[in-house]
């Protein structure tokens, strides 16, 4: 019958008959919404949600190939953000406000229960009511203008500082040694892999650089080191400049004209942006959301921009290399280096190397045939294993993904030894505190009872972050604490070697762990997008818990049912081999990008 908008800060009463939906990821105002409303009224439980998100993804990716036909590709840097799920809500903002139109339709009163002040607004656009006073929403759009405007204007000078730091370390001796490399292999930098004495440790694509010498190619390590604080690279700048790998840093190659350019760029994509009025979304227009969201998006992207200059600087310098291997997640920094090889290097060729497993809620992961014809997105893809060649294709049928050794894998390969029993918990923690957080509570929510069949409790941090996030995690669930729980640091193959069971959320350990034939239990999301990379596999080795209940549910039901561990291991290996790739020899020669020169560029 009518749809409306609250703050789950200034909630309101809700009638008898009305039902409404969170359109948020954060747990707190979650709990918040459930806790004032109740769970009865709740317009999807949380499978339902993550099925209408589902829905909504197709139609989401089109929607933006479509609406950026006619657009400068450089346009494809802003909007890899903006469809990126973890850096806006976009998608999780349509896949919402759709379900609560179409419920509106057909004759409901929904209550939509969201902080974003672009949501709000896009709501009241088409006729719904607001239940909390506008001001409510204004806090949230000052921090987010202000995040976006001061990421702006900083983001440049950083990267000058970095250049500044890059040259004087390296400076033009270190490039002069760069110009013979044929092949760049593109990949993060952590300084933690490059110890004193030098010998870099790549976590990305191990022994892909040494095979590559051993073949008599020419290679340098495309490191991109933005993450890592300024303080430590003075160091790591050091150990490269005695490394026996070289790296093809792209600071080394700007100056103070490129920042301001790409600052410039950025700018420009955020005054001028598509025609969101002229193009709905499954029937719903939704400019005010769409405007709100892609304008964040552009100022964001500011490192980006700058980026694609580097290739352009590259060549001027006399580094003209043959193939450049990517690190590939279709990210705006895949799409900076993807965009300045094509426009100012003609003669590289640009591999997307996916040496991972997408899960299927990540659709900012999946190239799109719109970003292949832009010169966005390279054609030519190398994925770990035939079932990923099948997966990433998802919305892209004219480009090409040839199969070749998962290297980040190939310990699944490796004797594991004879099947195991063992009584512990591996808990695998993701790069998200939200996603982190919920993880824990599902587990540590639970009945002593459930735990305690447990000899212990292993929590793994992930890699890409630091004590800071576990600090925060011990004062948000002070039960991680207890003696029975420990912060282990071994590797993710020790850990599983003795689980009974492992709990993690969008984490590539779940599909390392069903591969060894040890049982997992994903988290689910009762607010956001769940990222569930087990999503495609079968079900005999997984289930998923959307709440402390069902983890309870399931390790007092499903858990005791499973099979013994000979079989599990038996399916596992089963499941291994249809996913990856074993390195061999004989497999190692697909990483030659001269038996693809056949495949177009665009």
């Amino acid at each position: 019958m009518t749809l409306a908008v609250a703050h789950p800060q200034r909630l309101g009463q809700l009638a008898d008959r009305d039902q409404w939906i969170y359109a948020d990821d954060d747990i707190a105002d979650y709990a918040r919404t459930a806790n004032a409303y109740g769970e009865r009224q709740r317009l999807l439980d949380p499978a339902a949600l993550q099925a209408a998100i589902s829905r909504s993804a197709n139609e989401y990716v089109g929607w933006i190939d479509k609406v950026l036909a006619d657009r400068p590709s450089h346009y494809w840097l802003a909007a890899s953000y903006f469809k990126d799920v973890v850096c806006t809500p976009t998608l999780l903002h349509l896949a919402c406000l759709r379900a609560a139109s179409d419920s509106a339709a057909g004759g409901r009163s929904v209550v939509v229960v969201t902080r974003s002040a672009a949501l709000a607004s896009q709501i009241v656009s088409l006729g719904g009511k607001r239940r909390s006073h506008f001001a409510a929403w204004w806090p949230e759009v000052f921090r987010q203008s202000c995040w976006a405007w001061a990421h702006w204007l900083v983001r440049p000078w950083q990267i000058f500082l970095r250049s500044i730091l890059a040259e004087l370390h390296l400076g033009p001796s270190y490039r002069e040694k760069l110009k013979d490399a044929q092949i760049l292999v593109d990949t993060f930098f952590f300084s933690e892999d490059l110890p004193a004495d030098g010998r870099y440790r790549d976590r990305f694509s191990p022994g892909l650089m040494e095979w590559y010498r051993t073949q008599g190619w020419r290679t340098a390590l495309m490191a991109y080191t933005g993450h890592v604080p300024i303080n430590l690279m003075r160091c790591s700048y050091r150990r490269m400049r005695h490394s026996n790998t070289l790296f093809a840093l792209g600071e080394l190659f700007l100056g103070i004209a490129d920042c301001l350019c790409g600052a410039w760029d950025a700018l420009k994509t955020f005054l001028r942006p598509p025609a969101f009025a002229g193009a709905p979304f499954c029937g719903l227009r939704i400019a005010p959301l769409a405007l709100h969201w892609w304008r964040l998006s552009a100022l964001q992207t500011v490192t980006y921009q700058i980026w694609k200059r580097v290739p352009r600087n590259m060549l001027r310098h006399g580094l003209k290399p043959d193939y450049v291997v990517d690190w590939y997640e279709n990210q705006p920094l895949d799409k900076a280096f993807c965009l300045g090889f094509e426009r100012d290097c003609g003669h590289t060729r640009v591999i997307a190397g996916r040496q991972y497993f997408p899960a299927p809620g990540m659709v900012n992961y999946f190239t799109t045939e719109g970003e292949i014809r832009a010169g966005a997105a390279p054609r030519l893809n190398w994925v770990c294993g035939n079932r990923a060649a099948e997966l990433f294709a998802r919305y892209d049928q004219i480009g090409n993904y040839s199969v070749v050794p998962a290297l980040r894998y190939s310990h699944l390969f490796g004797d594991t030894g004879p099947a195991k029993d063992e009584c512990n918990l591996a808990i695998f923690l993701t790069s998200s505190l939200p996603e982190s957080m919920e993880i824990l509570e599902c587990v540590f929510g639970a009945d002593a009872s459930v735990l305690s069949g447990f000899r212990s409790i292993a929590v793994k941090m992930h890699q890409s972050v630091d004590d800071r996030l576990r600090r925060q995690i011990e004062t948000r669930c002070p039960a991680i604490r207890s003696a029975h729980v420990n912060w282990d640091e071994r590797s993710a193959v020790e850990i599983l070697n003795e689980a009974r069971v492992a709990v993690t959320g969008g984490s590539s350990v779940a599909l390392e762990a069903v591969c060894r034939g040890v049982p997992v239990i994903v988290s689910g999301r009762s607010a956001g997008i769940s990222f569930n990379i087990l999503e495609n596999v079968d079900r005999q080795l997984w289930r998923i818990a959307y709440s402390t209940r069902e983890f309870e549910d399931l390790v007092h039901q499903w858990l005791p049912q499973i099979p013994e561990p000979s079989y599990r291991q038996k399916a596992g290996l089963r499941i291994r081999d249809e996913y990856f790739e074993m390195t061999a020899p004989l497999s190692m020669q697909s990483f030659d990008p001269r038996r693809n020169e056949n495949i177009q560029k665009k």
